[in-house]
């Protein structure tokens, strides 16, 4: 049963075709531990994004703007004395809290306010004081601590990233003497003697992703590379360089059954139990009618209304739309799932909803793609009538005389 399997389905344990390829590349990562970074260049960075590692306190805050002074003031008064929450104020200004939310904010943030809503306990609302809106009243949320991380402590992530960066640098630097090399003949293992580019070889499939296969770049043209193909530097997209030469192909190899014969015993189980499952589920199907109850025949019943034939039904396959449009009321079909199978009967069928927007839309669009086919096509066959009945002649003297006013 096996072998039978295995003759049936070759396609399934066929390999796919193959390319033999040479590569050198070069990638910072590669030589990021060789580039030296001066302890003044980590410093010098720390300071210049000093914002990013040294944060003073800030505070999480709300700002409602008003559109003059007294209407903030009456509001806040009311706020005051408990006649109206934060909220209810900002619903009567049309807004959420969403709207009015600062996030975290400085003092210098705030101008005028900063002082205030700082010196405010959670919760308390504040102003009115001008902001860029015009009058406005704040409410402080929560306190964040200030927070410093200091010129040790970030040092080897800046360490890291200048050397990313010299790295980078000198791989761009040496670009131009490696393509010297390459026009004089040199090959993949030249490159990789007599520069800091490394040797590999990888036997590529459109499937294969690891190592230098992990790069667009490379499986790009891995893909398009001939033999004898005069080899270029290309960029891979973290700042590093390949070349590549292909050396041969292999074409599609069917492996020998001995060495896929679990995978065979493995899907010929699978296929031999689905055709059971379908099997049974003909069986049952055979005593559905169209008022039987699905669980007097100890099946667990699952009902789909107004199903269109866009909808999605989960655990469906991708032809389940198709099939339950070809059926008629009452009708009962078993319906291949891969690795089940599913009974399904058609119990109604719903008219087009013909004042509906969406039906409309698409009843539109095929209009209108049927006449922008149609005025194509017409077009096509016009243009198609003139030249066939134009004799067309070339003045081969004319043709000449432009020709020498380019040369």
């Amino acid at each position: 049963a096996q072998q039978e399997y295995y003759d049936a389905n070759t396609a399934e344990f066929t390999l796919p075709e193959s390319r033999n390829i040479t590569f050198v590349w070069l990638t910072p990562s590669m030589i990021l531990d060789d580039m030296v970074v001066p302890e003044a260049a980590v410093e010098r960075l720390y300071n210049e994004r000093i914002d990013e590692f040294v944060q003073p306190e800030r505070r999480l805050v709300e700002r409602l703007v008003y559109l003059d002074e007294d209407r903030a003031t009456e509001a806040l008064a009311r706020v005051t004395a408990g006649e109206a929450a934060f909220e209810d104020l900002v619903a009567e200004r049309g807004l959420t809290l969403t709207d009015i939310d600062l996030g975290d904010v400085s003092k210098d943030d705030l101008r005028g306010a900063g002082d205030a809503v700082f010196a405010a306990q959670i919760g308390d609302v504040v102003g009115p004081f001008n902001s860029p809106l015009g009058p406005s009243l704040f409410r402080m949320n929560a306190v964040l601590a200030a927070a410093e991380t200091t010129l040790q402590e970030a040092a080897p992530q800046l360490r890291d990233e200048l050397a990313a960066d010299a790295a980078r640098q000198f791989i761009n630097d040496n670009a131009d003497p490696i393509i010297d090399l390459l026009a004089g003949g040199a090959t993949m293992t030249d490159l990789a003697e007599r520069t800091e580019m490394q040797l590999g070889t990888i036997n590529w499939t459109p499937e294969t992703t690891d190592g230098i296969a992990a790069y667009d770049a490379f499986r790009r043209e891995a893909a398009a590379v001939q033999e004898d193909q005069f080899p270029e530097i290309y960029d891979l997209a973290d700042g590093g360089i390949f070349a590549l030469a292909l050396e041969g192909t292999v074409p599609p190899t069917l492996q020998p059954l001995d060495d896929v014969r679990d995978a065979v015993s493995a899907a010929w189980q699978a296929q031999a139990r689905q055709e059971a499952i379908i099997a049974r589920a003909e069986e049952i199907a055979a005593d559905v009618l169209p008022l039987t109850g699905f669980d007097t025949l100890g099946l667990e019943p699952l009902v789909e209304e107004n199903l269109t034939r866009r909808s999605f039904v989960e655990g469906t396959p991708p032809d389940f739309n198709d099939q339950l449009f070809g059926m008629a009321i009452g009708d009962v079909r078993v319906i291949d799932a891969e690795d089940r199978a599913l009974i399904v009967r058609l119990d109604s069928i719903a008219a087009p909803d013909l004042s509906d927007e969406a039906v409309i839309a698409q009843r539109d669009a095929l209009a209108e793609n049927a006449r922008a086919g149609i005025a194509q096509d017409v077009f096509d066959a016009y243009v198609t009538s003139v030249q066939q009945r134009t004799e067309q002649t070339l003045n081969q003297q004319t043709i000449n005389a432009v020709n020498a006013q380019f040369q």
